[in-house]
């Protein structure tokens, strides 16, 4: 069991990186619901939580002209919404197209409520 007052008052530099790595090795305190579900993702200790790293990384603080947009692309857009509807077929779909000066787009959201 790692001894927490040694990071609040420490003798030295080692003595806290030494009570770090303890406490990185230390189960992690969950209720058996969240740990089946991290343990799903292979992770266990603390450690595990610090390194379980996302696969890609998606920049959502830049926002695009919707006029520079190519297909596929995967960015943040900003606009005026110009009209909305709910279109009904087999199944309703929301229909909303969006603006902002440098381009029109339509988005379809097919499962919503």
């Amino acid at each position: 069991m790692a001894v927490l007052h040694q990071i609040s008052h420490p003798v030295g530099s080692a003595t806290v990186l030494a009570t770090m790595i303890d406490l990185m090795a230390e189960p992690l305190a969950l209720t058996e619901l969240d740990i089946s579900s991290l343990a799903q993702l292979d992770i266990h200790t603390i450690q595990d939580l610090l390194f379980h790293l996302p696969l890609r990384y998606e920049d959502r603080t830049r926002i695009h002209p919707i006029g520079s947009l190519y297909p596929g692309a995967q960015v943040q857009v900003e606009g005026r919404v110009q009209h909305s509807a709910i279109v009904r077929a087999r199944r309703s779909m929301l229909v909303v197209v969006l603006s902002d000066g440098t381009g029109r787009i339509t988005l379809r959201f097919f499962h919503f409520r």
